[in-house]
C-alpha cells in the first residue's frame, strides 16, 4: 500500500514564508521613496500652477491690481494688490513634512507679475525648491517672460 502525502510541510512553508518577507523587505524602502517622489512632484506642480495663475490674472489685468505670490516654508498664497495688504488671497498650504526653500532656506518671499508682460519680480533667492530631504523639485521663474517651469 503506498501512501499518498497531501499537503505541505511545515518546511516548505518555512521557506516560502521566509521568502515573501524578504521580497516584501526589499520592496518597503523602494515604495517609500517613490511615494515621496509623487508627493514632492504634485506639491511642485501645485504651486507652479499657483504661479501660472498669478502671472495670467496679472497679464490680464484682472481686478486691475498687479497678482503675485507669497511663499512660506509649509503654504503659499496667490494675492492680488501687494503682500502687505492683499485685497483678494487664497492660502494653500503644503503637507507630508514637504517644505518649500529658497537657497537651501525657509522660504519667506514673494514673485509679484507685471500687467501686460507677464514678468516677475522675484524677492526669493535662487534656487526655489520644494521638497523633503533629499528629494526635491526646483521651480524657476523667468524676470523678463515670467515663465514658471519645474524640474
Amino acid at each position: 500500500m503506498s501512501k499518498n502525502p497531501r499537503g505541505f510541510t511545515l518546511l516548505e512553508i518555512s521557506v516560502v514564508l521566509g521568502a515573501g518577507a524578504l521580497l516584501l523587505a526589499l520592496a518597503i524602502p523602494s515604495y517609500s521613496s517613490i511615494r515621496s517622489n509623487v508627493a514632492v512632484g504634485g506639491y511642485a506642480d501645485q504651486v507652479a500652477s499657483t504661479l501660472q495663475t498669478a502671472q495670467s490674472r496679472a497679464m490680464t489685468s484682472q481686478g486691475g491690481l498687479p497678482w503675485g505670490v507669497h511663499l512660506n516654508a509649509a503654504s503659499y498664497v496667490l494675492y492680488s494688490g501687494s503682500w502687505s495688504s492683499p485685497t483678494d488671497q487664497t492660502t494653500y498650504s503644503v503637507g507630508n513634512g514637504i517644505t518649500i526653500t529658497a537657497n537651501a532656506s525657509p522660504a519667506n518671499c514673494e514673485v509679484v507679475f507685471s500687467h501686460l508682460t507677464g514678468g516677475g519680480t522675484n524677492t526669493c533667492t535662487s534656487p526655489l525648491k520644494v521638497g523633503v530631504g533629499s528629494t526635491q523639485k526646483t521651480i524657476t521663474v523667468g524676470t523678463t517672460t515670467g515663465q514658471v517651469s519645474v524640474q
